[in-house]
């Protein structure tokens, strides 16, 4: 996982690396821990947990790119 985590780090550099373990009934500091030794950002315990960080990753972007917008309409109309 470490290694993947890093080979990726390389190639994306900005990018959220979320690792996805698929078990059931997993202890969330065992999850917490992978995480911590894989060097992974988030990490997610079912698909839908890891669809629930995409969506809301992409929120914030959305969110983040509307206010630079709206900032470079204040500085450009004044």
């Amino acid at each position: 996982m470490r290694y993947s985590v890093r080979r990726l780090r390389r190639k994306l550099p900005k990018a959220t690396i979320i690792l996805g373990c698929w078990m059931k009934d997993i202890d969330p500091a065992a999850l917490e821990q992978m995480r911590d030794a894989a060097k992974a950002d988030l990490v997610a315990a079912s698909l839908g947990e890891a669809v629930k960080f995409c969506i809301e990753a992409a929120g914030m972007e959305i969110h983040h790119r509307k206010i630079r917008n709206d900032e470079l309409a204040a500085t450009t109309a004044g």
